[in-house]
């Protein structure tokens, strides 16, 4: 029997015998090249000596084409090897951006030329890793980059907004807190800046000029508060004066006795004067 032998076994092991060996063809196999793969002459005949033994040597192990295998599932992949003439080899997983389940990767690239019964080793896919967004709302931009960076996640597009809340302090973002996204997603955020003071127009001015402030209102209110109570404590007193003079008896009033009139002084008399002598 001579299957399984290399040639050079098999010549000398003819020769002893005072036989000749004959390679009539050479095929592919699984057997590497140069071992004898069929005997066509069976063993145990009875020949002459000096007969030719005929069989055929293998021509070496058969090579195949490896096959693309992404995005196939494990079965569909063992089954495209298995066509090839290949072996699925391990299967192991990885986080991936692509579906899961389905082959990322292979041990051999697609084209490659392998010995027939090779194994292939796969990875599969574990499917997107998705994270949940944290709450950075009433946070700075330092430690909610920090925040969000601790979660797989980065910052995305900074707009600022006027608002009553602290400048500089993040007042909105999207997603929205909880939501699920995958890894690596960008948040919007939206800081505070504190309000424009816009000029006031004349009439404005007028009205905060005439208008007291509301220390001074208040003060006012209290002056007159003062002055009001004041009055009332005045009028009280007034009050109870008039009751007391009430309650005691008026005393008569003497009358005065009558002023004689006095005498009326004589008007002077004027002088008589002399009355001239007619002249003859």
């Amino acid at each position: 029997e001579l299957n399984g032998k290399t040639e050079q076994q098999a010549t000398q092991e003819l020769n002893e015998l005072g036989l000749k060996l004959d390679v009539t063809d050479y095929r592919e196999s699984d057997q590497e090249k140069g071992y004898i793969i069929e005997q066509l002459d069976k063993a145990g005949n009875q020949v002459k000596k000096g007969f030719a033994v005929k069989v055929i040597s293998s021509s070496g192990i058969a090579s195949v084409s490896v096959p693309e295998l992404f995005g196939m599932t494990a079965e569909e992949a063992e089954k495209e090897l298995a066509e090839n003439g290949l072996i699925l080899g391990s299967v192991s997983n990885e986080d991936s951006e692509y579906q899961k389940d389905t082959v990322i990767s292979q041990s051999q690239r697609q084209g490659k030329e392998l010995k027939s019964g090779e194994k292939i080793d796969i990875v599969l896919s574990k499917g997107v890793k998705t994270v949940s967004v944290p709450d950075v709302r009433g946070l700075t931009q330092e430690v909610a980059k920090r925040l969000l960076e601790s979660n797989s996640l980065r910052i995305g597009t900074i707009s600022k907004q006027e608002s009553d809340q602290t400048p500089g302090n993040i007042i909105a973002q999207s997603p929205e807190i909880n939501t699920e996204v995958e890894e690596g997603t960008a948040v919007e955020l939206v800081i505070s800046v504190a309000p424009s003071q816009e000029a006031p127009k004349p009439e404005q001015q007028e009205n905060q000029q005439t208008q007291p402030s509301k220390e001074e209102q208040k003060k006012k209110e209290e002056q007159l508060k003062e002055q009001q109570e004041q009055r009332e404590e005045q009028e009280e007193s007034r009050e109870e004066q008039e009751e007391q003079q009430q309650e005691q008896p008026v005393p008569e009033t003497p009358v005065p006795a009558p002023v004689p009139e006095p005498e009326p002084t004589p008007e002077p008399v004027p002088p008589v004067e002399p009355v001239p002598a007619p002249t003859e």
